[in-house]
């Protein structure tokens, strides 16, 4: 039976692509992001700890001061200043409290939102890389949010221009997260259509004509072929029959599955 549901950016009623983001949203994350703390700004002296992140007196209140300054510090674009202050603090957390603790890997990841708000893009994807890797050392890993790091980490060699290293990443994350959602799961969907926009950005025609067409096909049969989402899809093969390359660099960020939306 069809699901009730469409898939998330998928509608047809957006730009092509959505399940990849404007990277303009990127620029809005810093009072919104999950990683980011909202509260009053703190005025601690915390700037010594990336001098001096081994010192011993620390504890779980210095990583919420300092989530507090870093959205501060960000606010007024100063994301070099924020990154080396949360840097500094992550060490001393994740020594004194385990990298796989919550508030550790909370803090870790605004560090990493916010390198990618610096464009910093390498430095961020190695952070969230790592926080992916690191979230699979917990006893029930939350593996929706390591899909999301993964995610997030293409999208850092997305803007860093290396497409083709987004693609590889992107090709491991459908047999991830095949083994925990149906196969008309919207997620999947969404992502076997930004692996094919991803292969079109690189020039792999061929494999993206395969990608696209196996995954229209899915879309006809759940949809049917006047859906927005068939369609968007449709338009996508056609623009490879015109041999035109798409570069999604400097204007995209892809976005991890989150809850799906009704079209």
């Amino acid at each position: 039976m069809p699901p009730t549901e469409s898939p998330p950016d998928l509608a047809g009623d957006g730009r092509a692509g959505d399940h990849v983001a404007c990277l303009n949203e990127i620029q809005h994350l810093a009072p919104e992001s999950r990683w980011i703390a909202h509260a009053v700004p703190c005025h601690s002296p915390l700037n010594e700890w990336h001098k001096n992140p081994h010192q011993n007196h620390f504890s779980r209140g210095d990583i919420g001061r300092a989530r507090r300054q870093a959205v501060s510090l960000v606010r007024k674009s100063r994301y070099g200043d924020a990154a080396g202050m949360l840097a500094g603090i992550a060490v001393a957390a994740s020594r004194q409290l385990g990298i796989a603790d919550t508030e550790v890997i909370d803090l870790r990841g605004q560090l990493a939102d916010i390198l990618l708000m610096g464009q910093d893009y390498r430095r961020a994807a190695q952070e969230f890389r790592q926080i992916a890797d690191d979230l699979l050392l917990h006893p029930e890993p939350d593996y929706e949010r390591v899909s999301q790091c993964r995610l997030q980490e293409a999208t850092c060699h997305v803007h860093a221009g290396d497409p083709g290293l987004a693609l590889h990443i992107m090709r491991e994350l459908p047999a991830d997260e095949g083994s925990r959602f149906p196969e008309d799961d919207a997620r999947l969907l969404e992502l076997r259509r930004q692996i094919g926009e991803l292969e079109i950005s690189v020039g792999a025609a061929d494999r993206a004509r395969a990608t696209l067409t196996s995954l229209c096909e899915d879309l006809t049969k759940l949809y049917g072929p006047e859906h927005g989402a068939t369609i968007r899809v449709t338009d996508l093969l056609t623009g490879l029959g015109g041999g035109k390359r798409t570069d999604l660099r400097g204007r995209h960020r892809l976005r991890g599955p989150g809850r799906p939306r009704h079209s």
